[in-house]
């Protein structure tokens, strides 16, 4: 009786009919992550939250967040049509810029690459693991001492993005609707407190794009050259805050920048402490609202 045809496939051709079908899988693998990837939606672009559905305290409280900011979220209606997400997305890689919230915030992370650490919107460290589930991006999240959180559900509802959480009291949902850059950028900045406008240079006064310095990457403050309390009193710097980071040694070994350039454009996100501020500027787009 003969039951193949394909004398190739069998076992008994040995190592050789193991092999050619083992690198066959191996390619089908890589060539279906790779249209996986491809396939999931793609979140880019700048969002505003427009609405919530469900119980917004009860997702903040089972996120651990203290009542004091609980209470602080909730006189600014949770931030609708006042916090805002801009999203940069390559292949797995993300960078989100959570605005309008009490500080300003850059995450990062990769999806299928396990737990990372990272901070979340209120500026606190947190580990995520992120990964595709079903055309959505599935973020599951711990707090720095262990404490699970609400999973968070991210998917396209075009021309909207939802963010949905199942809490202890139900299912909540974010929806935030698509923003333009110039509007999201005054409306963030107007709420997320006291914003410091950025004089910039014409791009004419400055070196070609060519030979400018690309600053992309992470930098620690190492050392500090001339009297730093001058420079923060002509800033404007109240007493009490010049004091604080003149004992704190004007945050040398702490303070910690992450410059994200692309051309003319930096999103420059500043970390001390715990504390996440990100801010951007445009050389040679004239004056500029931002954040110090």
């Amino acid at each position: 009786c003969s039951r193949s045809s394909s004398p190739r496939s069998r076992l008994a051709r040995g190592d050789e009919a193991v092999t050619a079908p083992a690198a066959t899988l191996v390619a089908e693998a890589e060539s279906t992550a790779s249209v996986a990837v491809a396939a999931a939606p793609d979140f880019s672009g700048r969002w505003l939250l427009e609405s919530i559905e469900g119980d917004m305290e009860a997702l903040l409280v089972d996120s651990g967040m203290s009542w004091a900011k609980r209470k602080l979220a909730k006189g600014m209606g949770y931030g609708v049509n006042r916090f805002s997400q801009e999203i940069r997305r390559e292949g797995d890689d993300f960078v989100i810029v959570s605005e309008g919230g009490p500080v300003a915030t850059t995450m990062r992370f990769r999806a299928g690459a396990g737990e990372q650490r990272t901070v979340g919107p209120d500026g606190a460290p947190i580990y995520v693991t992120a990964s595709w589930e079903g055309g959505a991006l599935v973020l599951r999240s711990r707090s720095a001492q262990g404490a699970a959180m609400p999973a968070q559900r991210r998917y396209l509802d075009p021309p909207r993005m939802v963010i949905e959480a199942v809490t202890s009291k139900g299912v909540v949902r974010r929806i935030f609707a698509s923003a333009s850059p110039r509007r999201d950028l005054s409306t963030a900045a107007a709420g997320a407190g006291p914003a410091i406008v950025a004089a910039v240079a014409p791009a004419a006064a400055l070196t070609t794009p060519q030979s400018r310095p690309d600053f992309s990457g992470r930098w620690m403050l190492r050392s500090i050259e001339g009297d730093f309390e001058a420079f923060l009193r002509d800033a404007g710097v109240p007493w009490t805050r010049r004091k604080l980071a003149q004992h704190r040694e004007f945050y040398v070994g702490r303070l910690v920048q992450e410059i994200s350039q692309d051309g003319d454009e930096l999103d420059i996100a500043s970390e001390r402490e715990g504390r996440v501020v990100a801010s951007r500027i445009v050389v040679g787009a004239g004056e500029q609202e931002t954040l110090g």
